[in-house]
């Protein structure tokens, strides 16, 4: 009897062991930097200049601009840009410097979606920034470039360089980089750190991008699933990122926009669905949290149920809501007039709208903007679709999780997310598939 019981026991701590060992647990992962682009398509951030006819007039943050030296005197039409690395923390130590006011500092943190954390930001200021020159150089005889590479705001020890082209038929390929010197705070310290920038050239404009993206790995049920983050290549702070798991990728693969898994969205990993909670770039690590199972979830994501809502169309004032459309495939657009991409999207897709079966399909703007600038932009540009408004009072746009403008989902027949962010020929041709169907 007693070895009866004894066996029984081994056997139940066994099953225990097992069941524990499978048991879904938050992930704390380490990054390690990966120089390059991965398997994702980077995005490119035009430089700015900071040229001030009438500084009384400028906004703000234009106070943040710093002095510099060294400029060659044979350039002419110099501009200068601070280019922001790590926006939290610029924005922060310039309010403890006294650069703007607190209702300043404040109007910046909800524009831009700032932290409210600040115990992970440096008081003191740090080098979380690097300067551009471009200006063109007429002992060359053409535009050219300085990066303080070692950010000591003299360009006197720089070397000047002439921008590759961005090609059509490979815009991500690049021949040389420049790596620069800056500074991050972490774990209570300020570390100096390094990145590789790349500066190229597109019509009469330039553009940069950090070719940098960060690694880590999981291990779960006696696999290893290699993990690729991605910033989107424009600020190595990690603020809005997106995830790729490497094990299901074929070398070389580069991933599509609404492939990427964002902050919030969920990803399969050792038959565990994993939410990805973004990187804690204080820390320097990338969390992961098990999904609630059985909960009803809402997501921007391909292939969850699009959140409903219950409005008022803008022009007609009529009720609106996403059920209204069950049966059709809608095409929702987060965007907002002072959104430069978004208004570059509106020539497009009033050509697609006009070719649509209105039986089959629709498009639904979600506006974050001014009543008054929402109404004359739509008259003005003749936009057919219908608009809702999103205000102060019913705060539509921040019931889902936005990342970035401009946004958009593709919903089909019973709103869930078919694709996300599909622009251009993407869209085009999305409907277009689906309208043979």
């Amino acid at each position: 009897m007693k070895t009866v019981s004894l066996s029984l026991l081994l056997i139940f701590s066994v099953l225990y062991s097992c069941h524990q060992a499978e048991k879904a647990t938050p992930a704390t992962l380490p990054l390690t930097l990966v120089d390059g682009y991965g398997p994702f398509n980077p995005g490119f951030s035009k430089l700015g200049n900071e040229r001030q006819t009438n500084p009384d007039t400028q906004e703000p943050w234009r106070k943040m601009c710093l002095n510099v030296r060294g400029i060659p005197a044979n350039w002419i039409n110099v501009d200068k840009a601070m280019v922001w690395l790590n926006t939290n923390q610029l924005v922060y130590q310039n309010f403890t410097q006294g650069t703007f006011t607190k209702s300043q500092y404040n109007e910046f943190r909800k524009y831009w979606k700032l932290t409210a954390d600040t115990s992970q930001l440096s008081r003191e200021p740090i080098k979380c920034y690097v300067y551009t020159l471009r200006g063109f150089d007429e002992q060359a005889g053409k535009w050219a470039v300085m990066i303080d590479t070692n950010n000591n705001l003299d360009f006197s020890d720089e070397t000047a360089f002439y921008p590759e082209v961005i090609q059509g038929k490979n815009p991500f390929s690049y021949k040389k980089l420049t790596l620069i010197n800056y500074e991050i705070y972490r774990k209570g310290k300020v570390l100096k750190a390094s990145l590789p920038m790349l500066v190229k050239t597109f019509g009469s404009d330039f553009f940069y991008n950090f070719p940098q993206y960060a690694q880590a790995t999981l291990k779960r049920g006696g696999n290893t699933y290699n993990l690729a983050v991605s910033f989107g290549f424009t600020r190595p702070d990690f603020d809005i990122i997106g995830l790729a798991d490497l094990s299901s990728l074929s070398k070389n693969e580069r991933l599509s926009e609404d492939e990427l898994i964002e902050i919030n969205e969920n990803v399969r990993l050792a038959g565990i669905i994993y939410k990805n909670k973004g990187v804690d770039f204080y820390n320097n690590v990338l969390r992961l949290e098990p999904a609630v199972e059985g909960k009803q979830e809402y997501s921007l994501q391909a292939g969850y149920p699009f959140k409903p809502f219950a409005e008022r169309e803008f022009t007609s004032k009529r009720p609106i809501t996403l059920a209204d459309y069950k049966g059709k495939y809608v095409y929702v657009d987060f965007w907002g007039t002072w959104c430069k991409g978004c208004l570059d999207d509106i020539p497009n897709l009033k050509k697609l709208y006009a070719g649509l079966d209105k039986n089959r399909f629709e498009f639904i703007g979600i506006a974050q903007d001014s009543p008054e600038r929402l109404t004359k932009f739509i008259k003005k540009q003749d936009v057919q679709w219908p608009q809702i408004l999103s205000d102060k009072t019913n705060k539509l746009v921040e019931s889902y999780p936005l990342t970035g403008y401009p946004t958009s989902v593709l919903l089909d027949k019973n709103g869930i997310v078919l694709a996300r962010d599909l622009r251009g020929n993407e869209l085009r041709d999305k409907l277009k598939e689906l309208s043979a169907e």
